[in-house]
């Protein structure tokens, strides 16, 4: 790696102005976040001094007030390298040139542009005036050039979002990426989005077939959640909390007891052994009071399972 200062140049050298100038599609983009708009002025003002020296990722870490892991998001919104070729909007594209220093190129706002940065507020008349007086000073300026140099004028070469990347050094070959990460990672979002979807409906049913009543399909995406994080089966626990309910009643919501089933479960006594306490009673009535504070001990009301 080259131990030499990065350079930056404008595709226009009435850009070298005393003052930072940040245009307004920019400061106004819906698109970009407030952090990369405050990294690319920045990198802007550092590109308009009349060296084009840019700062190290401290200096502009220390002036943004952010970390360094907060910057090296925020460029890849904004710069074009070799390590992020497609950048969501290429307002600046880094040149690499081995064994000397690198250049920051920043971009004209093309016509691409502008769309990509969707602007909240649409440009004054008198603002296109201008900017559409300034592309043809410097269309015949180009054309001024090319004429007396016989070289290609600017426009023609100049990138855009829709263009190949400039070439790098012979000696340098750009990767070739097969896939895009992001878009892996976002379709896999996806997909568990999709199958918890999925199992959020049934729980949903499965809840409305047991008890009759239907939860919200939050509440049923929480529930899941839970279940997970206590690893246990969701079906098993909504049957624990039928059971109980059938038992003894529930003293809360159907929703707060399938919550506590999940976390703690309800202690039910099986139905055989209920079924067998009520024959009893029916054939021996003087061990009723003895079986009703058998059944107040396990923390089942007597009345609810008929006595």
């Amino acid at each position: 790696m080259s131990t030499t200062q990065d350079k930056a140049v404008f595709e226009s050298e009435n850009e070298r102005l005393g003052f930072t100038m940040i245009p307004n599609v920019i400061l106004t983009s819906t698109v970009l976040t407030p952090t990369e708009k405050i990294v690319y002025g920045i990198l802007r003002r550092y590109a308009s001094l009349p060296q084009g020296c840019m700062p190290a990722v401290s200096t502009v870490c220390l002036e943004a007030h952010i970390s360094k892991a907060t910057y090296n998001r925020a460029i890849k919104t904004f710069i074009r390298s070799t390590e992020n070729p497609n950048p969501t909007i290429p307002l600046i594209t880094i040149i690499h040139r081995p064994n000397q220093s690198n250049v920051f190129k920043f971009h004209d706002i093309s016509d691409q542009l502008v769309e990509l940065l969707r602007s909240a507020v649409r440009m004054e008349e008198e603002e296109k005036k201008i900017a559409k007086a300034k592309k043809k000073r410097t269309k015949k300026s180009s054309k001024s050039q090319s004429g007396s140099q016989n070289e290609t004028p600017i426009e023609n070469t100049r990138e855009s979002h829709f263009e190949t990347p400039p070439q790098t050094s012979q000696n340098e070959t750009c990767p070739v990426s097969n896939c895009d990460t992001n878009n892996i990672e976002l379709n896999k979002q996806q997909q568990q989005h999709t199958e918890l979807d999925k199992n959020v409906v049934v729980v949903v049913d499965l809840i409305n077939e047991k008890f009759g009543k239907k939860v919200r399909p939050k509440q049923a995406k929480d529930l899941l959640t839970l279940a997970e994080q206590n690893d246990v089966d969701i079906s098993d626990c909504i049957q624990n909390a039928k059971d109980y309910h059938d038992a003894v009643g529930l003293k809360r919501s159907i929703y707060g007891g399938i919550q506590y089933a999940i976390t703690n479960g309800w202690d039910v006594e099986p139905p055989a052994k209920r079924e067998q306490a009520t024959t009893q009673a029916d054939e021996d009535p003087t061990d009723l009071e003895l079986i009703k504070a058998n059944l107040i001990a396990q923390g089942i009301d007597p009345e609810a399972v008929g006595y």
